[in-house]
This record gives C-alpha cells, structure tokens and sequence, in this order.
C-alpha cells in the first residue's frame, strides 16, 4: 500500500498520522469492494501489511498519481480533511492506493514510471 503526503500544506507529524491512518482505512475499504482485490488483500495481510510513505509537492501531484494508480487498477483512496485542526475543510491530504502487487504499484512508481514521487522525510 502507499500513502502520498502532501507536503506544500506543512502538517505536523501527528496530523500526518492521522491522515496516512484515514487514508489506509480509505484504501481497504475501496479493494474491499473490488472483487479482484480479495487475493491482493489477502496476500497483503499475510504478509505484515507493507506500506510505503511518499510524498508529492502539491494537490496537482497528487491527484494525477492517484489517476496513474487507478488507471493501473489500484484501488485510491484520497482523503479530504474535515478542517477541525491545520488545514481547511475539504483540504486533500493524503491519498492511498492499494493493497496491490508490488508489481503493478512498481511499474507506475518505480524508476520507470511516470509519478512525480519522493521519499517522506
């Protein structure tokens, strides 16, 4: 699973958190409902629930890696922020894409691929 980060809205690390916490609840909820996503989920949950913190310079970044994902048939997940804290209501957050093979995720994120993607530091 990935988690892309925003990182032009200067969360905190808590809010961080809280917002990768959303977003991987989002994203299962989303493969649970795509019946080609149960063997992916249960592989997934076999083995120890990987998940790999990205980041993207702005909500341009963001939802175009979110069409890359969901045109490779990773199921996506982008939260919008309820603007109860650090940033305003409906703010996109963080977005999360799978449980899907590292295969298809790789082939879209990996040194080949087209997404604008960097290391969460």
């Amino acid at each position: 699973m990935l988690l892309i980060v925003r990182k032009d809205l200067k969360m905190g690390k808590g809010k961080i958190g809280a917002q990768c916490g959303h977003a991987t609840l989002g994203a299962f909820e989303r493969a649970m409902k795509q019946p080609r996503s149960a063997a992916w989920i249960a592989h997934w949950q076999k083995f120890g629930q990987k998940k790999v913190c990205l980041q993207v310079s702005g909500e341009d970044e963001l939802r175009l890696c979110g069409a890359f994902l969901a045109d490779a048939g990773v199921p996506v997940y982008i939260v919008a922020d309820a603007g109860h804290t650090q940033v305003d209501p409906g703010t996109e957050t963080v977005l999360g894409a799978g449980p899907a093979p590292s295969a298809i995720i790789d082939a879209v994120t990996g040194p080949k691929g087209t997404m604008p993607l960097r290391l969460l530091n």
